[in-house]
């Protein structure tokens, strides 16, 4: 990656030893159609649900960030949003006591 963003993952070594094989049966299967946009052209592999299911029925095609569209871009980020949102606490105002209630 360019701006070094996959610098330090080990996403890479978590992958199956016969991933090459697998990535081609995903695209005998599913041809190039991305699955977020339905538009032809994808040229990488998404895990259609985030996590290491590195099974073919759950993985697809998807435009990659040399493509126009740039679908995986886009959907890594709001998962990493997503999951960042979810570790970040809550802040919320203590509740105000009831008008009548207060002394």
């Amino acid at each position: 990656m360019p701006n070094g963003q996959w610098a330090n993952s080990d996403r890479a070594s978590r992958l199956p030893r016969d991933w090459a094989a697998r990535r081609a049966e995903v695209f005998r299967i599913h041809g190039d159609t991305c699955h977020v946009c339905g538009l032809p052209g994808a040229d990488e592999i998404d895990h259609i649900v985030a996590g290491d299911d590195h099974r073919i029925e759950s993985l697809a095609p998807i435009h990659g960030r040399r493509t126009g569209p740039r679908c995986h871009v886009y959907k890594s980020s709001s998962e990493g949003g997503k999951a960042a949102q979810v570790k970040k606490p809550k802040r919320q105002r203590p509740p105000e006591p009831h008008p009548g209630l207060r002394t």
